[in-house]
């Protein structure tokens, strides 16, 4: 029901087939050969089952209202907006996957997905979760012009193109994953983080054009504070929708307009439509009633609060040696570390029904450029090791950030299977005694 609201939006922002009903008639000079869409996890019609990424959903219960309940590795219960598209216009029934080993030659002349979930206008978005990012997506399509070519000529294949609908959907991940979560708000205001969206948005929609797209469609950001998984993860405890997050997708949103009409002038052969999801969407959720919905807190799969795998899997989370003890960092830093420990526990009860393991890792200070930035050390590493090797307790031995990654390797392997709930401190025996109590002497060697 949602995707089909979203269907709808899109006939009607595009302004090419007014005054037309379901199943759509094109006006008799209007020609659509194709539908193609490129982005994130909206559109992504199974290119990241076989890819090394963590974001997948190729299990159930992904797929359980799909034809025969079969999990494709579209991120939703059913059919993704671009197959509805295509069922619309009468084209074909589904949108597949470029990636799909079983793609047929035929399916390249009506459109594939070349859209990866986890994947952002913002390079990085893609790096974090090992996506497929646009500027590979982009190449994937010119390898794709070249094999329509080889099956249809390139006369027919320049008309293709120039005759079909292109959808790109990214953005959300931009702001939810990278900027929220990742931390990227340490370090840069949302006000410019979000004029580098826009930035890459636009460079990419000029690339798609250059490469013969005509018509593309490109979404807007939904309110992804209202997201389920937002909702729990910043929502508080009544898991309210996350403002700041909300009002940040509004922003890109305004910037995204500015950025389309711009390049509307400079390429005129192209229709370009900025497709508002968000007020439709938000109206959705605040009057649920009114468009036939009970729910609209909960997700379609899983718990509905938060995604899950597929029974199995592990979350680590990351904390620091302030989460076993007191006094050895400002209160706001200890009191932080001791909720992330909170949260991993609860998580693990929680999440345990669905087989999921959820641990912490809690390590020593080590040379990072956050924790020198912090301590005013940025130009005296040797400093800094110093005085982390004076208050450690294992003498002779330098933790390093590979000695967390390697007990992160732990956590997700076979090898930890029945370990959750657990607290792993990387600490050297930091932990075991306060040294401010002076109530030991030790020898200066054993």
């Amino acid at each position: 029901m949602l995707h089909k609201i979203m269907v709808i939006l899109f006939f009607v922002s595009f302004m090419l087939f007014s005054g037309c009903e379901a199943k759509v008639q094109l006006p008799n000079n209007l020609v659509v050969k194709a539908v193609f869409a490129f982005g994130d996890s909206i559109v992504d019609q199974g290119n990241n089952n076989d890819i090394a990424t963590v974001v997948k959903c190729n299990f159930l219960p992904y797929g359980k209202d799909f034809n025969g309940g079969i999990p494709t590795g579209r991120f939703c219960n059913g059919k993704t907006p671009p197959d509805l598209i295509v069922e619309e216009l009468g084209i074909k029934e589904l949108v597949p996957a470029y990636l799909d080993s079983n793609l047929k030659s035929e399916d390249l002349k009506t459109g594939v997905s070349f859209a990866s979930g986890g994947c952002g206008f913002n390079p990085l978005t893609a790096t974090i979760v090992s996506a497929i990012p646009l500027s590979t997506q982009l190449n994937q399509f010119r390898e794709y012009i070249g094999k329509l070519e080889g099956l249809v000529g390139e006369e027919e294949a320049n008309y293709i193109l120039e005759n079909s609908l292109f959808l790109v959907v990214a953005g959300s991940d931009d702001l939810a994953n990278t900027y929220f979560t990742a931390g990227i708000r340490l370090k840069q205001d949302i006000d410019s983080y979000t004029d580098l969206m826009a930035e890459k948005a636009s460079e990419f929609i000029q690339e798609l054009y250059n490469l013969g797209a005509r018509k593309i469609g490109i979404f807007g950001i939904p309110p992804i504070g209202c997201l389920p998984s937002q909702r729990t993860l910043a929502g508080g405890l009544d898991r309210a929708c996350a403002k700041e997050y909300n009002e940040a997708a509004q922003m890109a949103n305004t910037k995204f307009s500015i950025g389309i009409d711009s390049l509307s002038k400079k390429l005129t052969q192209s229709k370009l439509v900025l497709l508002d999801i968000y007020n439709p969407l938000l109206d959705l959720i605040v009057n649920p009633q009114k468009y036939g919905f009970e729910e609209v807190e909960k997700g379609c799969c899983g718990t509905g609060t938060i995604e899950v795998p597929a029974r199995q899997g592990c979350i680590i989370s990351t904390a620091s040696v302030s989460s076993a003890i007191g006094a050895s960092a400002p209160h706001a830093y200890t009191s932080s570390k001791h909720a992330v420990l909170g949260l991993t526990r609860n998580l693990a009860v929680e999440l345990g029904q669905f087989g999921i393991r959820v641990n912490c890792l809690s390590p020593y200070a080590m040379l990072t450029p956050l924790a020198t930035n912090v301590l005013g050390l940025t130009q005296d590493h040797q400093k800094f090791e110093n005085a982390m090797h004076k208050a450690g307790k294992l003498k002779g031995v330098t933790l390093r950030v590979d000695d967390v990654a390697k007990a992160a390797l732990f956590f997700a392997s076979d090898d930890a299977n029945y370990i959750s709930g657990h607290n792993l401190l990387i600490d050297g025996g930091f932990s075991v005694t306060n040294p401010s109590l002076g109530m030991f002497k030790y020898p200066e060697s054993a």
